[in-house]
């Protein structure tokens, strides 16, 4: 799509343009300052029966997180668990920080205001019916299930759908560390880490594992195994 093929209300009704007003809603300028979440239902059930990922992206730096998810029930555990991996990562969120969401329920559940109360950030939500009022989280369900497409061709790795969950945060790694904001990485912007990639391999390549001594069979058993490297299943 482009200007000239894109269909919109606008062009539809052949409207007069107007210049877009300027927005009102506070512009992050620390990392940790605005902080956006929603969640994204996988094409199919994952490995372990994950059926999607709640992603939580700070707007400042551009550098998100997903969380693999049974259901959306386990909102509020997982905006606990982004702010305790930022605390890890080194990153102060300031008292009155916002934790901006669409108006799902899960959203505007009691247990996740508990949850922004324990960590000091306000609630803030989006208009109903308009995902793109929550623009930040929702370009990050654009941009990785791309990349994940791509190394699910069959001509490349010919890994199955349900291995989705691990391609998700190999994706989420190598995007944090190669998408570039300010010309630094986002990763970089978030918490000032330099990234090092030295010690990330490709993804379902062949990967030989060294068998444990004790689960060998004497001395002529095979000491390594034959497998498959599927990278990781949990964020960390």
């Amino acid at each position: 799509a482009d200007k000239f093929n894109t269909i919109s209300d606008a062009s539809v009704s052949n409207a007069p343009r107007f210049s877009a007003p300027q927005v009102d809603d506070k512009v992050a300028t620390v990392p940790g300052q605005v902080t956006a979440f929603d969640h994204w239902s996988a094409p199919c059930e994952g490995i372990f029966g994950f059926t999607g990922s709640i992603a939580g992206i700070d707007v400042y730096s551009g550098h998100f997180r997903l969380f693999h998810v049974v259901s959306k029930a386990a909102c509020p555990q997982v905006v606990r668990r982004y702010y305790l991996l930022a605390r890890k990562d080194g990153v102060d969120i300031k008292p009155g920080s916002i934790l901006y969401s669409d108006n799902e329920p899960i959203f505007r559940s009691f247990q996740l205001a508990q949850v922004a109360d324990e960590n000091d950030v306000v609630q803030e939500w989006s208009n109903q019916y308009e995902p793109w009022g929550n623009g930040h989280i929702e370009s990050v369900f654009r941009y990785v299930p791309y990349e994940m497409r791509k190394i699910h061709n069959p001509a490349v790795t010919g890994a199955p759908e349900e291995m989705l969950p691990c391609t998700a945060l190999y994706v989420e790694s190598l995007i944090n560390a190669t998408r570039m904001r300010d010309n630094v990485s986002c990763r970089t912007k978030w918490c000032g880490e330099r990234v090092n990639l030295s010690d990330m391999h490709t993804l379902y390549c062949r990967a030989l594992a060294r068998k444990p001594t004790p689960w060998r069979d004497g001395k002529l058993d095979v000491q390594q195994i034959d497998g498959v490297y599927c990278g990781k299943l949990i964020t960390v």
